[in-house]
């Protein structure tokens, strides 16, 4: 679902719409380190220009996905993506899921700003009664960050995953459209 228009604006980042051309940017090189893609659900190969070009282009096309990019305020810079998948308009739903790509943004608060504009996004814009999320168990710095927004941790599910063979439990997140709005305090 690309949304031309859709820029919302934090205290130091804001999302926007995710280009084709972001994929020559410094994508690239954050998609491919494994220190920053060790807790995505999705486990990835080593990806190149035309892999993210197509990935983009094909989010942008689904009528169901909201793929926007995290850029610094500043300069610009793309530092990650977030995504609202499984846009869900009978139902009012949809999953979050969010990469910070640029590790100089982490430990500052980057990922609790995204994860509250993408937020606003969801249930201001899109007008959703509900956004859910999963992360590993053991990614305590996104299950803050969730917190931190409102969010709700619903439950816990063991062996959710594997990868770097072994099993990792999850965490399941939620919130609804008449919950406290702790993501509006984050953004001011």
């Amino acid at each position: 679902m690309f949304i031309a228009d859709l820029t919302v604006r934090g205290p130091r980042i804001h999302l926007r719409p995710i280009l084709v051309d972001d994929a020559n940017g410094p994508y690239l090189e954050w998609i491919n380190d494994p220190v920053v893609t060790r807790f995505l659900v999705s486990r990835l190969p080593p990806q190149s220009v035309e892999n993210l070009e197509a990935y983009i282009t094909q989010a942008n096309e689904k009528s169901d996905d909201l793929l926007l990019a995290a850029c610094d305020n500043e300069t610009g810079e793309h530092i990650g993506n977030l995504k609202l998948q499984h846009i869900n308009q009978t139902h009012e739903t949809a999953w979050l899921s969010i990469v910070i790509g640029s590790r100089a943004s982490w430990g500052r608060g980057i990922g609790t700003e995204a994860v509250a504009l993408m937020t606003q996004v969801g249930l201001e814009h899109l007008k959703l009664h509900r956004i859910s999320a999963n992360c590993y168990a053991e990614n305590k710095a996104a299950i803050k960050t969730f917190l931190n927004c409102g969010y709700v941790q619903e439950g816990y599910t063991r062996e959710q995953f594997q990868a770097e063979g072994r099993s990792w439990d999850a965490v399941w997140i939620g919130i609804l459209a008449d919950d406290a709005p702790k993501w509006r305090s984050v953004l001011g």
